[in-house]
């Protein structure tokens, strides 16, 4: 801890005035970290172990919708447990669940398939209970003038790690031929998991208000227009990345055929959003949110058009390099405006963690149209695949023309 300090102490003003880490977040991702270091190393081939198992894409769809479907549900009731017990308790709740996720995935090992309505929903489950402790916890420890800051330094943490991890699973399971290599990454990620866990028991328990106020916080974007503007905004943002989390990487694989390749392909975008990481953190202020915003929403469009000359290898890895820059340019925006709406809501203080469930119901609402809409179209046309794509990029200039009404006071 004390190396982690004087790395702060060294942060603080170096790259502008904001640029403040607390004890509490420090720990926050360093627990962060180790977490995301599981994941990447597991999570990055769950999709394709489930295609490698069935070669079946709908397969892969199907898992990934029940995985949004559940998450939201998981959010609201991770919202009044927080209430009742701590956030620190969700965030330890999160990390076991994601271990009993990958037991029962080397349990089933070529059985995984079958069950993959029972894999999505364990997913939705742990992703739930994390990130739903993990966001709140990250609002909590930062203020409107360091948030943007802060975010940069969590997509640095982010990047960092699925940097490392990819690679290092891709590199075993080509070493180690068959699934066994699966079955030592998905075991390498339960001892990540556990560390995690021990690490969490330093972060201080916050105190909360035990009222849970999900009904009004749940309908507020029928009330108030700033909340209507974030909110179906984040769907359309969902609507895409929904999609976009799982099937670049899927189709690579379909193509190459080679865990390593898509390791390396991963570590090349990590490298990429690292950079754009760092570069957001340095200039993007409150009052350049809504102009980083329509850089990336262009950008995004743009980049997608690649795929009407041709799905490939190449044209995937184009794509991903160029997305991997420039969708640091929506995500960290929304995510600081959304943080600020939830901030300027009368009694905010104790509605905080209602405000963050509301945000994942409609984030999530968009990622399973997304999905469906994917499902749908494949069952029909599986060479409609890079129209959807085009398609679904070009709906992120809504997430623009609402974020831009929403008005700053």
């Amino acid at each position: 801890m004390q190396v982690l300090k004087s790395i702060k102490t060294y942060i603080v003003g170096k790259f502008h005035p904001q640029s403040y880490l607390s004890p509490e977040l420090i720990t926050l991702l360093t627990v962060h970290a180790f977490f995301l270091l599981g994941v990447g190393l597991s999570n990055t081939f769950i999709n394709i172990f489930l295609w490698k198992v069935e070669k079946d894409l709908s397969i892969v769809i199907l898992f990934n919708a029940i995985y949004y479907a559940t998450i939201p549900l998981v959010f609201i009731f991770a919202g009044w447990l927080a209430k009742r017990m701590s956030l620190t308790f969700n965030l330890r709740l999160g990390i076991i669940c994601y271990s009993i996720l990958y037991i029962i995935l080397l349990i089933l090992q070529n059985n995984a398939a079958k069950y993959v309505w029972l894999l999505g929903i364990l997913l939705g489950i742990s992703g739930g209970f994390y990130y739903l402790s993990y966001n709140v916890l990250g609002y909590d420890f930062t203020t409107d003038d360091n948030r943007d800051y802060v975010m940069g330094v969590q997509g640095l943490v982010l990047s960092m790690s699925t940097m490392i991890a990819p690679v290092a699973a891709g590199s075993l399971i080509e070493l180690i031929k068959g699934l066994k290599g699966y079955v030592l990454i998905f075991s390498i990620s339960l001892t990540l998991f556990l560390i995690a866990a021990v690490l969490s028991t330093k972060i201080p328990i916050q105190t909360i208000n035990k009222h849970y106020y999900i009904k009004s916080i749940l309908f507020m974007p029928f009330k108030k227009k700033n909340w209507r503007y974030v909110m179906i905004g984040e769907s359309f943002r969902g609507f895409r990345e929904g999609v976009m989390m799982f099937l670049i990487g899927v189709l690579i694989f379909s193509m190459v055929n080679s865990e390593l390749f898509v390791g390396y392909y991963t570590l090349a975008s990590s490298m990429v959003q690292l950079y754009s990481f760092y570069f957001i953190s340095r200039r993007m202020r409150p009052g350049t949110r809504k102009k980083y915003l329509f850089i990336g929403v262009v950008a995004v469009m743009i980049a997608a058009l690649v795929f009407l000359l041709a799905l490939n290898v190449v044209t995937l890895l184009i794509y991903s390099i160029i997305i991997s820059f420039f969708v640091t340019f929506i995500n960290n925006p929304t995510a600081g405006i959304i943080y600020w709406v939830i901030h300027k809501t009368p009694n905010s203080k104790k509605r905080r963690i209602e405000g963050i469930v509301v945000r994942e119901v409609y984030l999530n609402i968009g990622r399973v149209l997304g999905v469906l809409l994917l499902l749908l179209t494949i069952s029909k046309n599986a060479n409609a695949i890079p129209f959807i794509i085009v398609c679904l990029s070009l709906s992120q200039i809504v997430v623009w023309y609402l974020f831009n009404k929403v008005k700053i006071e």
